[in-house]
C-alpha cells in the first residue's frame, strides 16, 4: 500500500512537471509566432494602428477645413455676383479700361 502511494505522488509530480513544461512551451511558441508576424509585418511595409489612426485624424481635419474653404468661397462669390454689374455693356467697359490701364 505504501508503494502505491509513492506511485500516485511521483505520477502527480510528473503531470505537475508536465503541465508546467507545456504552459513553458506555449509562451515560447506565443513569443516566436509574434516575432514572426512581426518580421512579416515589417517587410509589407503595414502601419501601426497608432499611425493609422494619426493619419485618419489628419485627414479628418483637412476634409473639416476643406469644408470650411468652399462654404467661404462660396459666399465670398455670392457676394462678389452682386457687385458685379448687370448690365453686359458696362462690363465690357469696364473690361476695356482695364485693357487700356495695362
Amino acid at each position: 500500500m505504501a508503494g502505491d502511494n509513492h506511485f500516485f505522488d511521483d505520477m502527480a509530480r510528473m503531470a505537475s512537471n508536465a503541465t508546467g513544461s507545456l504552459f513553458d512551451m506555449k509562451r515560447e511558441i506565443e513569443a516566436m509566432v509574434a516575432s514572426q508576424m512581426e518580421r512579416v509585418m515589417a517587410k509589407m511595409n503595414m502601419v501601426t494602428r497608432e499611425e493609422f489612426d494619426a493619419a485618419r485624424d489628419i485627414a479628418r481635419k483637412a476634409r473639416e477645413e476643406n469644408e470650411a474653404l468652399k462654404e467661404r468661397l462660396d459666399a465670398l462669390e455670392a457676394s462678389l455676383s452682386d457687385m458685379i454689374p448687370a448690365n453686359k455693356a458696362t462690363a465690357a467697359k469696364a473690361k476695356a479700361s482695364k485693357k487700356a490701364k495695362d
